[in-house]
């Protein structure tokens, strides 16, 4: 679900990723195409998009929070109800995905039958958990994530809490990282009670890879692990940046319509997306339970920072003959290219702060910027 390394080599509860063609961005929207294999059963995309958040004064920036009063039930603590669902997602915290969740009324439970010592789901992520999608704090004074929850449990043999992961891609590193439990940020408690939620609270600091840091809602025994509420928050000075998922959009799956547009037009300079995540969903319906689940999804890839690769700027593509080059030196722009050249930079809004020639010195401020030269554009960080 999260990543091919994050599951078992016997896991098939996957669909295949969608491979992404193009994107445009134009009048204040960014637009992006993609194509999926037709001969699996895709019955809905979901479209997670990432925004960078800047403090203009000392505040808490709450990244994700829920009390799951949406969830309807008849179970109870000491009762779950099973719906069939192999994942689930959180409408209300984009990019957070639970596998085998249970329900009761305003709690999501998650079956701990499924994760027990000795077994073949031993490790966390062959079992059961809630997931969130990657935060990055490398801009952030205070580089923790502030969690509290309430947590209770269905039967005393269950156990759980939630533990700081951190990524890495490099199997060469000394720290041998991938998605592993930060040392000192595995909490786990086991003096649950089944008649009443408790309340917890943490800081957890990420060490190694700042950029890639997921909180992980996990527990341990033989029926349900319940959660009442949750909130991640992080606090932030003057100037701190976070990036975080923003918004989710779930899209029918239709024949020949695989395209979504981004509305940019409320974007400003503390507060605006930077890029997106595109994963296909299979709805089944549960006859057994008359419900309708989540029982595929596609690997939750990397998201797409807009600009990078296949981006196009109103469709104008960069064209070699041209010979246009642009660059950053000394904190401005350079466009080299025949005199003349108009030079139009723009936020990766969409949104024009700048116009100028090829020869001239661009300083639009600091941030990500979008180049157009001619036909020819780029993506640059100043």
């Amino acid at each position: 679900m999260f990543g091919c390394a994050l599951l078992p080599a016997k896991a098939v509860f996957m669909l295949p990723a969608p491979e992404m063609k193009s994107e445009t961005m134009s009048d204040g929207k960014v637009e992006f195409t993609w194509e999926c294999n037709t001969d699996e059963k895709i019955t809905n995309y979901h479209v997670i998009v990432y925004k960078i958040h800047t403090a203009t004064a000392e505040e808490t920036f709450t990244l994700a929070q829920s009390d799951f009063d949406y969830i309807e039930s008849t179970g109870t603590m000491k009762k779950h109800e099973d719906r069939g669902a192999i994942w689930d997602y959180l409408p209300d915290c984009p990019g957070w995905y639970a596998k085998t969740p249970l329900y009761m009324n305003g709690a999501l439970g998650l079956d701990t039958f499924n994760q027990f010592p000795g077994s073949d789901n031993s490790d966390i992520f062959g079992g059961v958990y809630l997931l969130s999608p990657d935060y990055d704090v490398t801009d952030l004074t205070d580089r923790k994530l502030y969690v509290s929850c309430s947590l209770g449990n269905e039967a005393t043999s269950v156990t759980g809490g939630f533990a700081l992961y951190t990524w890495s891609d490099d199997w060469w590193n000394e720290a041998n990282y991938d998605y592993k439990p930060v040392e000192g940020h595995d909490h786990h408690y086991t003096t649950l009670s089944s008649d009443s939620f408790q309340d917890f609270e943490e800081a957890c600091e990420p060490q190694i890879f700042l950029d890639r840091t997921r909180i992980s809602f996990y527990g341990s025994g033989y029926s349900a692990l319940w959660i009442d509420k949750f909130k991640v928050d992080v606090k932030m000075a003057p100037g701190d940046k976070v990036r975080y998922a923003a918004d989710l959009h779930v899209l029918e799956a239709k024949p020949g319509e695989n395209s979504f547009s981004i509305d940019l037009s409320g974007d400003d300079e503390n507060d605006y997306v930077y890029g997106y995540q595109l994963r296909t969903v299979r709805m089944d319906v549960d006859d057994y339970r008359k419900v309708t689940t989540v029982r595929f999804l596609s690997p939750f890839t990397a998201m797409h920072k807009l600009g990078d690769e296949f981006v196009a700027i109103e469709d104008v593509a960069a064209d070699a003959a041209e010979a246009v080059e642009i660059a950053v030196r000394e904190g401005s722009i350079f466009v080299e290219a025949e005199e003349g050249t108009p030079v139009e930079v723009f936020t990766p809004a969409g949104q024009k702060v700048m116009d100028g020639v090829a020869g001239q010195a661009l300083n639009p401020g600091n941030g990500i910027f979008i180049v157009k030269a001619g036909n020819t554009s780029a993506k640059v960080v100043l």
